[in-house]
């Protein structure tokens, strides 16, 4: 996806769903409340001014919907596994 003046303009097949993850990352932000006395939350100007740094690393995604909850477990030790040699400790 594009900027074209604030606007997001698809540019690319998956741009439809960042297009619709947007907007609904505004709407929650605008419509969220704070339930901590005196914190007030940041508004969509805000959170689109910040400075962001995209994570390095790839992406762990776990369908919950097709793997059972041990397959799930399995999937993620894996992946800490090949990621973090030597940070598992068996339990």
């Amino acid at each position: 996806m594009a900027r074209c003046g604030g606007v997001g303009v698809i540019t690319d097949p998956r741009g439809r769903d960042r297009l619709f993850r947007r907007a609904e990352h505004r709407r929650r932000v605008e419509n969220r409340t704070a339930d901590i006395p005196g914190l007030v939350p940041p508004t969509w100007a805000e959170v689109v001014a910040r400075d962001y740094e995209p994570w390095p690393e790839p992406h762990l995604v776990i369908d919950t919907a097709r793997l059972r909850p041990a397959e799930a477990v399995a999937t993620i030790m894996a992946a800490i596994a090949e990621r973090a040699p030597g940070r598992l400790r068996p339990s």
